[in-house]
């Protein structure tokens, strides 16, 4: 199925040099051709895992 467009929502995300390096590194360790493709990756894979998280609810 072809995605459109309207399924794909383009935000910003403001993220420290030393993280933007670790993703960087992670998008040419497992060879993905954009910075994008590499972060929709690891959202997903971080939102899939099954685990409680104790970080602090920013507001």
């Amino acid at each position: 199925m072809k995605k459109s467009f309207e399924d794909i929502i383009i935000f910003n995300l403001s993220v420290p040099g030393k993280l933007i390096e670790r993703i960087d590194d992670f998008k040419f360790e497992k060879r993905f051709v954009t910075r994008a493709a590499a972060m929709r990756y690891l959202l997903t894979w971080a939102l899939d895992q099954s685990v409680e998280c104790s970080l602090p609810n920013p507001q």
